[in-house]
């Protein structure tokens, strides 16, 4: 019976380390939220992507997918279900190359928050880079009027 006591107080002790330590890697990432949070800023973002040639000769009708996400305080930017909110918008670039989202708005809090703009085109080759990630943090944004996210895509010269 002393045995069992002794391997049951032990096996507490282990358990209360582990749920300890577990629980202060996840304490240090929220205080480190916490000591970024600020003024609440309301963000309209619109994205610019251009899709041009080596010469600088605009790409017409090549379509596009442009993706605008809000990602908060200590969440992931590669994972796309991390993000607070995101809206995508698909469509072709005009006769300047030129491809506008509408605008979107996204409530920011916390000076770690982050505003991702990403597009692709997806009938590029993947090895001619065929798309662009531009990523804003909270000072970068202006809270009033429209923030602009100018991206650029480059098609190589085909061989």
């Amino acid at each position: 019976m002393k045995q069992s006591i002794s391997r049951n107080l032990i096996l507490l002790f282990f358990g209360l380390a582990i749920i300890t330590f577990s629980n202060s890697c996840t304490k240090e990432e929220e205080d480190a939220c916490l000591k970024s949070e600020t003024t609440q800023k309301v963000t309209n973002v619109k994205v610019f992507l251009t899709i041009e040639n080596q010469s600088g000769v605009p790409v017409e009708e090549e379509e596009v997918t442009v993706t605008i996400s809000h990602f908060a305080c200590g969440s992931d930017i590669t994972l796309s279900e991390d993000a607070v909110a995101s809206q995508e918008f698909t469509g072709t670039t005009n006769e300047f190359g030129l491809f506008e989202s509408d605008n979107v708005n996204f409530v920011l809090t916390n000076t770690q928050d982050r505003v991702v703009a990403f597009a692709i085109a997806p009938n590029l080759d993947f090895f001619q880079q065929n798309y662009h990630r531009e990523i804003k943090y909270y000072a970068d944004l202006q809270g009033t009027g429209q923030d602009e996210i100018y991206l650029t895509i480059i098609q190589k010269n085909q061989q």
